[in-house]
């Protein structure tokens, strides 16, 4: 191609030869289905045409696992796959371990973790992970493998690790940037942890916290040795939640790698990384942020499992799913996903795996079982105690159950199923109302892996992805007593992961569906003369790359960079925006009142009922005791604390409570009364000063 433009004496010459033409037909179909599903998401954020919406997005999905019936991104099962090797001389071993953990049982009456407990339960739990050990498994080890990565030239650092640590930087700075001050208010939840990890810090080691309405403990043990570093906060809580969240990142990347190789996973972790939904969990402080982090580990450890053969895999998947079960009540249902999983895996490769390994797979439920023990002893003791969470939302021990069961767990299915695409969670804590948990992009590419994952269940690991989504998003459909609180993303915290699975499926898919249909490279030379003048010239050559495939590059770093931006605004302003007073925290500003005055005499809270968490002002007290149980339920001049009071003292009242006010100013006639102002201008309480 050929063109000459003459301008100031000069000329612009362009030159070029295309190297390769590819078929455009093939990329067409993917780049439909791609604008279909952008404008049905679009239309049903704008809850506009919501009927046409739905159809358009299932024709889309129709479309993509159409157009994309000749790709196989999933990896092979059965690539190192092989005989379970035999247990000669080591039923002895577990028989040991299982008459050990028999022993300990009853050691763990109490509700109490003990050195003698738990050295003798951890020397059972040594038998068993001796028994799986595997013998001249070959290959490479992975400190062989980083030994190989230094050389005499450098360090080589493959690009995969850089752009999964570019990831990480990023999920950190949405996990940690201002988690001081967002969220502001403790709520209900966390000053209860804040109690319980004071327990832990106090020597109190409970296997179970019985405080309303009773927690699974692990998150506060690993919140302790923190606390014991750098003290025990509000902020020290959120900031382990934020790390767990961090460390999940690159989790994801290696479970999605090991389902559809390193592209995937790669794209996974950026999502998640960015995830609103997985952001905002890590900020709260609250102990499902391990829920995530554990079922990969379980799922991991599970494919690996079933690829390998190797019976470390079967012990590393029944540790994860016994420990599991220390972190979120959500995860009782784990040990069904993962029987339910086995039996669906069965029927892929028609019961192969289960012949060569059912000694295994007991291995795996033995361990999970074992490492439960100390947890188990107290659930037979405190049954009601340790499933009362659970007992109050599947049955009506806490509230009278609908006369028409079947049409509210089906109402909480359809809100369930809506909850990634459409509407979520109405709680502003874990949410901002009613907005879909998923991103605009990832939600896309999520219908596009469910339905591919549905069309080709039987490949891969594709039907062990369709039973951790549906049991994952099982605890909150399962809230038949309480149906407004469907759906609900704590209790659904799992699904977060096999959602990003689907997501970076569907990505990697996508993107090489369009390389390979696409132009590739042209390549062009561009000659620029100028002639300025008789005597100067000014000639250059430069041969550079133009192609289809750029372009779509472009676009899909666009892409990327509007999911990742998108977050910011959601977060940072629309989630602060429907915090309770716009963040402002009732109980900080009165614990730092308090503690300001805390030299100077006693400090009392008059109490109109309900207005704010009194647990709450303890925990967040850094100067007076927190013990400090000050609270009047009403004030009179002849009893305490006014009849025995003198010097100083200090009063928080309600802005609302005229009486206590009155009060107070005839017994101090030189009292004086400041009102403290929310970020709206408001009046939030009043403290009085006076003096007798």
């Amino acid at each position: 191609m050929n063109s000459t433009v003459d301008k100031y004496q000069g000329k612009t010459l362009l030159h070029g030869e295309e190297r390769s033409v590819r078929n455009w037909g093939n990329a067409l179909p993917l780049l439909v289905c791609l604008a279909l599903a952008l404008w049905a998401q679009r239309a049903l954020d704008q809850r506009t045409h919501e009927m046409w919406a739905f159809a358009v997005y299932g024709l889309a999905a129709v479309l993509f696992v159409w157009a994309c019936s000749n790709r196989k991104p999933e990896r092979l099962v059965s690539e190192e796959d092989r005989e379970s090797l035999p247990y000669r001389g080591k039923l002895l071993v577990v028989g040991l371990a299982v008459i050990i953990g028999g022993v300990s049982f009853p050691l763990f009456e109490g509700n109490r973790f003990t050195p003698g407990n738990v050295l003798l339960w951890g020397s059972g739990l040594i038998l068993l992970w001796w028994v799986s050990r595997d013998r001249g498994s070959g290959g490479q080890s992975s400190l062989a493998r980083w030994r190989d990565r230094f050389s005499p030239e450098g360090i080589r650092i493959p690009w995969a690790t850089l752009a999964l640590v570019g990831s990480m930087l990023l999920g950190a700075f949405y996990r940690l940037y201002r988690l001081a001050e967002i969220p502001a208010e403790m709520g209900c939840d966390l000053p209860l942890i804040y109690a319980n990890v004071k327990m832990i810090l106090e020597g109190e080691h409970l296997i179970f916290f019985p405080l309303h309405p009773g927690r699974e403990g692990l998150f506060f043990y690993l919140i302790t040795p923190f606390a014991r570093l750098f003290g025990l906060s509000h902020h020290s809580i959120k900031f382990v939640g934020a790390c767990i969240g961090i460390l999940t990142i690159p989790m994801l990347y290696l479970l999605v790698r090991e389902l559809f190789g390193r592209e995937a996973g790669l794209y996974a972790a950026f999502f998640l990384a960015v995830a609103k939904w997985h952001v905002i969990l890590s900020r709260t402080g609250f102990r499902a942020i391990l829920m995530p982090l554990f079922l990969i580990l379980v799922w991991y450890g599970l494919v690996r499992a079933m690829r390998t053969g190797r019976r470390k895999w079967f012990f590393w998947t029944g540790g994860a799913l016994g420990l599991g079960l220390y972190t979120y009540n959500a995860f009782l249902l784990m040990p069904v996903a993962v029987l339910l999983c086995l039996g669906a895996y069965a029927v892929v490769n028609r019961g192969r795996f289960l012949r060569k390994h059912w000694g295994d797979v007991l291995l795996l439920f033995l361990v999970a079982l074992y490492v439960f023990i100390p947890l188990g002893r107290y659930a037979c003791d405190e049954p009601q105690m340790y499933l009362y969470r659970v007992a109050t939302r599947i049955t009506g021990a806490e509230s009278a159950l609908s006369s028409n069961v079947l049409r509210v767990l089906l109402d909480n299915l359809r809100k369930t199923a809506l909850m990634l695409n459409y509407e979520g969670d109405i709680v502003f804590y874990t949410n901002v109302p009613f907005q879909r948990h998923l991103g605009y992009l990832s939600g896309i590419l999520f219908v596009f892996g469910l339905a591919y994952a549905v069309a080709r269940w039987r490949s891969g690991h594709n039907v062990l992805t369709l039973v951790f989504l549906f049991c994952t998003m099982l605890p909150t459909a399962l809230s038949i007593a309480f149906p407004a609180e469907v759906p609900n993303a704590t209790r659904a915290s799992g699904a977060i992961v096999p959602a990003y699975v689907l997501v970076g499926g569907a990505l990697a898919v996508l993107r090489q569906g369009l390389w390979s249909s696409l132009p590739g490279a042209r390549s062009r030379r561009l000659t620029l003369d100028f002639r300025v003048s008789n005597t100067v010239d000014w000639h250059v050559m430069k041969e550079v790359n133009l192609g289809a495939r750029h372009l779509a590059a472009v676009g899909l770093a666009a892409f990327l960079a509007l999911e990742a931006g998108s977050v910011y605004p959601v977060y940072f302003d629309q989630y602060v925006t429907h915090l309770p007073f716009r963040n402002y925290s009732i109980t900080l500003d009165m614990a730092r009142t308090i503690d300001d005055f805390a030299d100077d005499g006693p400090s009392y809270i008059v109490p109109m009922p309900y207005w704010y968490d009194g647990n709450a002002v303890r925990a967040q007290l850094r100067i007076e005791d927190q013990d400090w149980r000050n609270e009047v339920i009403a004030l009179q001049p002849d009893e305490p604390p006014l009849s025995i009071l003198e010097g100083e003292a200090m009063f928080i009242l309600h802005p609302n409570d005229d009486r206590s006010l009155g009060v107070l100013r005839g017994f101090f006639p030189k009292g004086v009364a400041l009102q403290h102002i929310d970020y709206d201008g408001n009046t939030s309480f009043i403290t009085f000063y006076g003096e007798r």
